[in-house]
């Protein structure tokens, strides 16, 4: 016959142990770099993340223990025709042999309490075993353990592989003991039919144990995986974009990656608009940089261009399937913007007002703001001040939401004092011009 060979038990070598701690350490010190870079993390994945830290570093002690463990164990068992050969190790090291002749052998008896223990988050499989060998001539072999006292040594599977050469051991006899109905099915069921029990049956008796509550969450669970992985897959799935999309997606990006190079970036719109010139994010594009250059007539003149364009569809978003497309907020807050700058602040207002009433409605923004600068300007102190107590407001809530340590650069106590002064001008002004100055 062909050698057999049954795993037992093993010990993580000490090179898997360094290889585990360098990677360990560098998980520790991503999430290190990341919780001490203020921008990165809200407070609440700040906090998880220092669990994940605590966890790491509480592991490791168990790992150390397990590798650096002297304790002789039963590593492999190895049948050959004539013999049945006991292999036992120390850490990853070859201690000693026993060679038992199958002639010699009474009885091959193991014995296995596997039981389920623990509840909730602490639940676990705890498995005894013995192998107790009765032997015609010589000393007796009784070998006891515990397979679940080292992190890395698994549960009961092992027990699967000693039932499938069970046929070539003499006088093989296998005892189990179990408070789960379902490991006992299951372990029977590779008894007769050498496979595992089908998830189909394994899932129906467990089901068939828990209560009304404990099924209800079951489903739940199963129905949002179902869902999370339709989504995965959906998000992942390429957007199916013409040749002449992607090449003009290519002139977008290119002219996004010109910074300073105003000429360039005009220049790669151009190529842009040759290919398709009915999506309003181009002109968007157009009218932000002329703003940048303090061309407010131009950009102010892409950007109508954008607002006309309007309803048609966004191939620059076409790629995104989950992002909503922004370009009217984007162009009426910068037409707002360039009429601020040319004065105009009648129109500035009537561009902020139509961004503050859209449906998109940002949280936190600064349009209020904007907007009450340009009511100040025409002198219209009752709407400006208005408007500052909402911009306070949103400030407000936003460092009530999040740390101030969380998004550095959104809102701080610095823009709440700036509004305050705000505040307090426009409410001097407005006490001016009531007593006619």
């Amino acid at each position: 016959m062909e050698e057999k060979r049954i795993k037992i038990k093993s010990q993580m070598p000490l090179w898997q142990f360094i290889l585990a701690m360098i990677v360990l350490f560098g998980i520790a010190g991503g999430v290190l770099y990341l919780i001490f870079n203020q921008s990165e993390l809200s407070s609440h994945t700040r906090y998880r993340s220092w669990e994940l830290i605590g966890f790491i570093f509480f592991i490791i002690p168990f790992l150390y223990k397990d590798v650096m463990c002297k304790k002789e164990y039963l590593s492999d068992i190895y049948i050959t025709e004539k013999d049945i050969i006991l292999v036992y190790k120390i850490r990853d090291k070859i201690t000693k042999t026993k060679v038992l002749e199958k002639n010699n052998i009474k009885s091959f008896i193991l014995n296995a309490d596997i039981n389920v223990v623990g509840s909730g988050k602490t639940t676990r499989t705890e498995v005894t075993y013995n192998f107790f060998i009765d032997l015609i001539e010589g000393q007796d072999v009784d070998i006891s353990d515990i397979s679940d006292i080292s992190i890395t040594e698994g549960n009961y599977k092992f027990i699967f592989r000693i039932l499938d050469i069970a046929s070539y051991i003499p006088n093989f006899k296998f005892n189990l003991n179990s408070n789960n109905e379902a490991i006992e099915a299951e372990i029977d069921y590779y008894k007769r039919f050498k496979k595992t029990l089908p998830f189909k049956t394994k899932f129906k008796m467990n089901m068939q144990k828990s209560g009304l509550i404990g099924k209800i969450l079951v489903i739940i669970c199963l129905i949002g995986l179902i869902l999370s992985l339709g989504m995965m897959a959906i998000v992942n799935m390429p957007a199916h974009l013409t040749p002449t999309e992607k090449q003009y997606l290519e002139h977008i990006e290119n002219s996004s990656n010109c910074k300073r190079n105003y000429d360039k970036a005009l220049d790669e719109l151009d190529k842009a608009k040759d290919l398709i010139s009915t999506d309003p994010y181009l002109y968007y594009k157009y009218a932000y940089i002329f703003k940048r250059q303090k061309d407010y007539s131009s950009a102010i003149h892409y950007a109508n261009l954008g607002i006309s364009k309007l309803g048609n569809k966004e191939i620059y978003y076409k790629q995104y399937k989950f992002i909503r497309a922004n370009t009217d907020i984007y162009l009426y807050e910068l037409l707002g913007d360039c009429y601020f700058e040319l004065k105009d602040w009648q129109r500035a207002i009537e561009n902020y007002t139509l961004l503050i009433n859209s449906k998109h409605k940002w949280k936190y923004s600064d349009v209020y703001f904007s907007r009450a600068r340009a009511y100040f300007e025409l002198r219209k102190y009752k709407e400006s001040k208005n408007d500052l107590l909402k911009h306070k407001e949103i400030i407000l809530d936003y460092l009530k939401t999040y740390s101030q340590d969380t998004y550095a650069n959104t809102y701080t106590q610095e823009h709440l004092a700036n509004i305050e002064k705000w505040i307090e001008s426009v409410e001097a002004w407005e006490k001016y011009s009531e007593n006619g100055f």
